[in-house]
């Protein structure tokens, strides 16, 4: 019975380990660099643990989305205008490249950034957000 439950388990996360590699290559090979165009960034909102996701960007925010069940409501689909984003730097969590994004009300939220964080921080920059 255990090895039947390890099997499960091995599949589950191979299965899981698919669907992650899939969205990577999507967000890689999707639409980058065209002026107006949306941006995408594969990254974690650290908050009471690594929380997996992703980052969208267009003309008006960075849009934060994960589909995970026990995440709270607030942060399922978290929405940073430009304009109301005071401050981003980048720095690190352990070994994780980070970028922390400050917003004016007071708010931070920390991201731990897998690919691009350069660029992310630059696209956040460009909309007049000071680094």
């Amino acid at each position: 019975m255990a090895g039947m439950l390890s099997n499960n388990a091995g599949r589950t996360f191979k299965a899981r380990m698919a669907i992650q590699d899939q969205l990577f290559v999507t967000l890689q090979n999707g639409m980058k660099g065209a002026a107006g165009m949306k941006k995408y960034f594969v990254v974690s909102l650290v908050k009471n643990g690594i929380l997996g996701g992703g980052i969208v960007a267009d003309a008006e925010a960075i849009t934060y989305h994960t589909g995970k069940v026990t995440v709270p409501t607030e942060y399922k689909k978290l929405v940073m205008k430009y304009e109301e984003i005071s401050e981003v730097r980048k720095g690190w969590l352990f070994i994780l490249p980070t970028v922390l994004v400050k917003m004016k009300n007071g708010n931070e939220y920390r991201f731990v950034v897998f690919f691009s964080r350069k660029r992310l921080i630059n696209v956040i920059g460009k909309r007049g957000v000071s680094q």
